[in-house]
């Protein structure tokens, strides 16, 4: 049961002693530790000693919470100030309204949705003008809800008490473990999974939706606004400076779809919320497609995903422009376009996070534009799992746990030396959802000369040629070409075929496209050579032969497009493997375990060291 005592700790570890390991409680919750960890506890249905701010509640049980948030530091005292100061702030004393003001604003961020709420009550002239002012000059709100002034209970029926459970412990079970919970250990305890780490067929059972307005509510508390006036070092943009890669410190690249091209500030103004510098292509300029990626921040070998993303653009028409959305493995989420001129804003939310952002033009209607104010939530790994020294593995339970040692063959989970104090956590392998390794241990690799191969499922392997194409990681592989869609040199640019112009660029029926910076080239017919991709049926370059150290962007296949429930593998070289769904064709995770990861497909078997590997995200409907 609760207990108040400075030996809250001890008594209830004297009660899990003395607990017949043999019964098990009846209630079960989520419980959401401070440091990301989620697990499914069993309890003891007991009463709450809670002290609420206003509203009386006798007799509290852990079984009518729908869902409890811990403040790391409760201050009640201060929370019944703020009703206090803020009938002061319209008081008829000019005094009185100073002092309160400058309490209220003395308080800081805790405060800042209570004082956000006052202000959509407030009728007063003078109370609205002065929290307007207290908002303006706090610094943002705190991302994790367990920050404010007090504890908050949900009950059942949706009433919400604000108040203050004291010093408390709780005793619960994992799988009949027992567990002795502390407040300083403990962020949340609901009857479901926080949406943060809902089970991924929960979450992205969500849409994508447009964001109509720049409003900071709109991004979160933590989001990041670039005005292009300055780097991230505080030096000034100049005019056609090149910026593609000025803004790794923040978590994002910037390309532009014409070859040999840069992306540069400029100085027409559009008029969003900084106005001053914009963002094009700088030649020819304000044309192209325009690629934002964005990745772990100062590491752009890590690809990484947001939720919520925006821009202001200028020089545009009525569904002249498009703002287009793709995840982490380039399919689609959600498309906007423009609604007006000559400027306007364009931003989405998604449940599915968001790898990479291209800014599309229709050029029968409007090839012309300029972008400002790019603005998106915190960039994090693909993925929910990570942690900065442990490995992490996350359930479809929505449960998720950092631990020492992480073990999955033989059809199960094994996780061990966990960061809250279980030793163990076992589940059935297929339940796992994603395994990601400590971000401490990703390291960019250095590659040797060679190319890429984008095959049909979608997973891009390095190329090497030293004894014609073969596979990097494993040389006594050749690539097949019926399995190939695409290959490039590190001398090339990413790029995907695209229609623009009544000009098809994707490649004959057996044939190839070559994207070059002043168009397509077709071919009818190649063929994987020694030394290159022999090209042929085309008159005099029939037999031409583009070397592999060499090659521009090379489309032998349609963009791939993976299915929905398919997983993947990302790894520190920068590849990237498709896991296939049950039943089909393709790379599968066959163990991860502390001496080395092993990926099959067909034959052909990696067995990867744990340090190569950033995350696995596993397929969906997985045969258990």
């Amino acid at each position: 049961m609760p207990v108040r005592s400075p030996w809250a700790p001890l008594l209830t570890l004297a009660l899990v002693l003395s607990a017949r390991s043999e019964e098990e409680p009846a209630l079960e919750r989520v419980v959401e530790f401070r440091d990301g960890t989620v697990l499914k506890m069993r309890f003891e249905d007991h009463e709450l000693a809670f002290k609420p701010v206003t509203d009386a509640a006798p007799g509290l049980k852990l079984s009518g919470l729908e869902r409890l948030v811990l403040a790391r530091n409760p201050r009640v005292n201060d929370l019944r100030r703020v009703a206090e100061r803020v009938a002061q702030l319209g008081s008829d004393d000019f005094g009185a309204r100073e002092k309160a003001t400058e309490e209220l604003r003395a308080l800081g961020a805790p405060v800042k949705k209570d004082l956000e709420d006052a202000l959509a009550r407030a009728e007063d002239p003078e109370t609205k003008m002065r929290l307007r002012r207290i908002l303006a000059e706090l610094p943002l709100g705190p991302a994790d809800p367990g920050e404010g002034l007090a504890d908050e209970l949900r009950l059942a029926g949706g009433r919400v008490l604000l108040g203050d459970l004291g010093e408390w412990a709780l005793v619960g079970r994992v799988d009949g473990t027992p567990l002795v919970l502390e407040r300083a250990q403990v962020l949340s305890l609901g009857a479901a999974a926080p949406m943060a780490v809902q089970p991924a067929a929960e979450a992205e059972s969500g849409h994508a939706a447009r964001i109509e307005t720049d409003e900071d509510a709109a991004f979160g508390p933590q989001a990041t606004r670039i005005d292009f006036e300055k780097a991230p070092d505080g030096a000034p943009l100049q005019p056609g400076q090149d910026i593609r890669r000025t803004f790794v410190g923040k978590g994002f690249t910037l390309a532009t779809s014409f070859d040999n091209a840069i992306v540069s500030v400029n100085t027409y103004n559009v008029d969003g919320r900084s106005k001053g510098l914009s963002c094009a292509t700088h030649q020819p300029l304000w044309q192209g497609q325009l690629t934002i990626r964005f990745h772990v921040p100062g590491h752009p070998e890590v690809p990484a995903g947001v939720t919520r993303a925006g821009l202001w653009i200028a020089a545009v028409s009525k569904d002249g422009t498009a703002l287009e959305a793709y995840d982490a493995l380039d399919r689609p989420i959600l498309t906007v376009k423009t609604v007006k001129s000559p400027n306007d804003f364009l931003a989405l939310r998604s449940p599915i996070p968001i790898a990479k952002l291209k800014v599309v033009p229709n050029p029968a209607i409007d090839q012309d534009y300029t972008i400002d104010d790019l603005t998106f939530d915190p960039p994090r790994p693909l993925g929910e799992t990570g942690h900065a020294t442990r490995q992490a593995v996350r359930f479809d339970s929505g449960e998720r746990v950092f631990a020492g040692r992480i073990a999955l063959n033989d059809g199960r989970c094994l996780a061990e030396a966990l960061t809250v104090g279980l030793e163990r956590l076992e589940r059935p392998a297929g339940q796992v959802r994603e395994i990601a390794a400590p971000y401490e241990q990703w390291k960019p690799v250095e590659l040797p000369p060679g190319c890429w191969l984008k095959l049909k499922d979608g997973s891009v392997l390095r190329g090497r040629s030293e004894d014609g194409l073969r596979l990097w990681r494993d040389p006594k592989v050749k690539p097949a070409a019926e399995e190939l869609a695409a290959l490039w040199s590190d001398k090339a640019a990413y790029a995907e075929p695209k229609t623009e112009d009544g000009a098809n660029e994707l490649p004959p029926a057996g044939g190839v496209s070559v994207l070059k910076p002043d168009g397509a080239e077709k071919h009818a017919r190649w063929s994987i050579g020694f030394e290159g991709l022999e090209l042929a049926g085309q008159g005099a370059a029939d037999g031409q032969v583009l070397k592999y150290l060499e090659a521009p962007m090379l489309w032998v296949a349609p963009v791939p497009k993976p299915p929905e429930a398919a997983g993947l593998v990302r790894l520190t070289s920068g590849e990237t493997l498709v896991l296939a769904p049950p039943g089909q064709p393709g790379f599968a995770l066959e163990s991860w375990t502390e001496e080395a990861v092993v990926i099959v497909r067909g034959a052909l078997r990696l067995e990867l060291k744990p340090a190569d590997v950033i995350m696995a995200r596993l397929p969906k409907a997985r045969k258990q």
